[in-house]
């Protein structure tokens, strides 16, 4: 098992060039000029010291996500409260929110709050209670509140979709990906890919 890449601040921007620059590296078989850093390391903003180490990075790893924004905070669906706290908003959600009554979710708060008041627990805010709400399956929520819209919504349809031909059917998809066609010896980039599309086929080939 490799090393484990640390969490980098650098930007998607940051990362692109970094990459050009540590290929470089690679196919030129040469140490990267001093003046090459300073210029890519002044169009970063960033100093030559840290550039190195981004290009270091990429070398030692092999992928730009090493170089990509990391998150702050708590990973999303992180859940705080207290054992107890869950288990009453589970249980009251499973006991009164899912019924074919539909009761709303002011409801459900309400007997969420009067639960953990019995039990002598902290109540959790109502935007809380609505997240353990949204996160169950959509479907399952429709089928036990007897919503015949969200059921028919997330009903899969029987059938098929076949072409008879190759490119019968094209699909476009805008969006942004880091790739440059280079030349397979010299490294020269090809074309600007900005100006260029790429056409995949569905077919495998």
């Amino acid at each position: 098992m490799g090393p484990t890449p640390p969490r980098q601040r650098a930007g998607p921007r940051v990362a692109a060039v970094t990459r050009r620059s540590a290929d470089f590296v690679d196919y030129g078989k040469q140490p990267l000029p001093r003046s090459v850093v300073e210029d890519v390391a002044w169009e970063l903003g960033v100093s030559r010291a840290t550039l190195y180490r981004l290009i270091e990075l990429y070398k030692t790893f092999g992928t730009v996500d090493v170089l990509q924004p990391s998150a702050t905070g708590r990973r999303s669906g992180t859940w705080v409260l207290p054992k107890a706290t869950e288990q009453i908003i589970e249980e009251t959600i499973h006991n009164v929110y899912l019924k074919p009554t539909r009761p709303t979710l002011t409801h459900l708060v309400d007997c969420v709050h009067a639960r953990c008041t019995e039990e002598g627990v902290a109540p959790p805010h109502r935007r809380t209670v609505r997240a353990r709400v949204k996160a169950i399956d959509i479907r399952v929520r429709g089928q036990r509140r007897g919503e015949r819209d969200i059921v028919k919504a997330t009903t899969a349809v029987p059938g098929e979709y076949a072409v008879s031909r190759p490119l019968e059917v094209v699909q476009i998809d805008h969006t942004e990906i880091d790739i440059i066609v280079v030349d397979e010896l010299a490294r020269p980039a090809l074309a600007d890919p900005r100006h260029r599309r790429l056409l995949a086929r569905g077919d495998g080939a």
